[in-house]
């Protein structure tokens, strides 16, 4: 499995819901991980926190390396 860095590829806005079933917007936010996706994560666009959604992606790409040493 080829799996290197994140590169995201687009960034959207649309209405989600949250845990409770409210509307919210969310960021969309469409990346790939190597030569792998594209995937897609959601985050909550108000507060929008750049820094905690690049954290996330590379857990991400974190989780899939791991997944490609267990194989």
């Amino acid at each position: 499995m080829d799996v290197g860095k994140v590169k995201i590829v687009k960034i959207t806005e649309a209405l989600g819901a949250d845990d409770t079933g409210k509307q919210r917007r969310e960021v969309i936010v469409q990346f790939n991980v190597g030569t792998h996706g594209p995937f897609n994560e959601r985050f909550a666009a108000s507060p929008f926190d750049p820094v905690a959604a690049n954290t996330k992606l590379a857990e991400f790409a974190r989780a899939l390396q791991q997944l490609d040493s267990a194989m």
